[in-house]
C-alpha cells in the first residue's frame, strides 16, 4: 500500500477539500462519518481504500488529510458540517488573525509561528503509514495563506521528504475574477516555490472554471460549483491509485510520463464530459465524442490559448468500460 498524504492550505483549499472529500466518500461508499454504508461490504476489498484513508480500530476510515488555514472561517463550517466526526482533530489546524491577502504575512510572519506545529501534525501523519509515496495539496495561489503559508509548507516537505513526490493543485488569479488588487504579485512569488519544490503542479484558474460551469452546467456558477469541478478533477487523477484497473499508476508514474524536462512540471486538466446535476444519463456519449470533447479548448481549466502551441506532454485517463482498442 502506497499511501498518499493531502494537505488543504487556505480559504479556498480547505473549500476544495469539502467538495473532495464528499466525493471521495461517495464513490467508495462511506458515510459522511467515515464508515461503511449498509450493505456496502465489498467496498474496502474491492479497492485500494487506505492510500487515502486511514482505517481506525472501530471499522472508521478517516482520511489521510490535514487541513490549515488561519482564519477559522471555512475550516469551522467544515467541522459544523455533516463531516464533523470524519477528519481527525489533530489534524485540523486552524490560527488567528489570517494572512489579510498578503504573501509576505502568510509566509514570514504568521507562517513562521506555525510552521513547526504543521510540520510535527505532518510528521504524525506520516508514521501512520506503511510506505508513502508522496503528498497533494490544494490551495489557491493568490491568497494570503494558500501562497505564502502554502509556499512555506512546500518548502519544509521538499526538506523533510526529498525523495517523496509533491503535487500541487493550485488556483490560479484571473484579471476577469479577482479579488484583491495583490494577487498577481502573491502568485508571482508563490510560483517560484511550486517551481523549485513540486514534482508537479495542475493550474486552475477562476476564469476557466467559471466557464465551464456556465458551458456545461448551464447554471449561474458559484464557488461551490467551481470547486466541485476541480473535485472531479482530482478524483480522476486519483481514480487509478484507488481502484483496480489494467493501467493503475502512482505519483512517481506521472512525473515521469508528463514532465518532461526538470522545472516544466506546470500542467492543466480537462474533464469530459461535464454534465450537471440531473444530467447524468440522460445523453448517450460514445468514446469518440468523449476524446473531442477532452481536448476541446473549452474544457480545459486554464484560459490559455492552445491553438498557437502544441503538447510536450499529455495523459489521457478514461474510467468505466472502456476498451483498450477504442483508446
Amino acid at each position: 500500500m502506497r499511501e498518499i498524504l493531502s494537505i488543504h492550505v487556505g480559504q479556498c483549499g480547505n473549500q476544495i477539500a469539502d467538495r473532495y472529500w464528499r466525493l471521495l466518500l461517495r464513490e467508495h461508499g462511506l458515510t459522511e462519518a467515515g464508515t461503511l454504508k449498509d450493505g456496502n461490504t465489498t467496498a474496502a476489498a474491492n479497492t485500494n481504500m487506505e492510500v487515502f484513508f486511514h482505517k481506525v480500530r472501530d471499522g472508521k476510515y478517516i482520511p489521510r488529510a490535514i487541513l490549515v488555514d488561519l482564519e477559522p472561517g471555512v475550516i469551522a463550517r467544515i467541522e459544523g458540517g455533516d463531516m464533523a466526526q470524519l477528519f481527525d482533530e489533530s489534524c485540523i489546524i486552524r490560527k488567528i488573525p489570517g494572512a489579510a491577502n498578503n504573501w509576505a504575512r502568510g509566509y514570514n510572519v504568521e507562517g513562521e509561528r506555525i510552521i513547526d506545529q504543521i510540520m510535527n501534525v505532518i510528521d504524525a501523519a506520516v508514521e501512520k503509514t506503511k510506505s508513502l509515496q508522496g503528498f497533494m495539496m490544494t490551495h489557491s495561489i493568490g491568497g494570503g495563506s494558500g501562497s505564502g503559508l502554502g509556499s512555506l509548507i512546500l518548502e519544509r516537505l521538499r526538506q523533510a521528504y526529498p525523495k517523496k513526490r509533491i503535487f500541487t493543485f493550485s488556483v490560479v488569479p484571473s484579471p476577469l475574477i479577482s479579488d484583491s488588487a495583490v494577487e498577481p504579485y502573491n502568485a508571482i512569488l508563490t510560483l517560484q516555490r511550486i517551481l523549485d519544490n513540486a514534482d508537479a503542479a495542475v493550474l486552475l484558474d477562476n476564469e476557466a472554471l467559471f466557464r465551464i460551469a456556465k458551458s456545461k452546467l448551464h447554471r449561474s456558477p458559484n464557488y461551490m460549483d467551481l470547486n466541485h469541478i476541480i473535485a472531479l478533477i482530482m478524483s480522476s487523477v486519483t481514480a487509478s491509485l484507488r481502484f483496480p484497473g489494467r493501467l493503475n499508476t502512482d505519483l512517481s508514474e506521472y512525473v515521469t510520463n508528463l514532465v518532461p524536462f526538470p522545472g516544466n512540471h506546470f500542467l492543466t486538466a480537462s474533464f469530459a464530459p461535464m454534465r450537471g446535476p440531473g444530467q447524468e444519463g440522460q445523453v448517450r456519449i460514445n468514446f469518440p465524442d468523449i476524446a473531442r470533447e477532452t481536448f476541446s479548448q473549452d474544457n480545459f481549466t486554464a484560459a490559455i490559448d492552445w491553438t498557437n502551441g502544441v503538447y510536450l506532454s499529455a495523459c489521457a485517463l478514461f474510467r468505466g468500460d472502456v476498451k483498450a482498442k477504442e483508446v
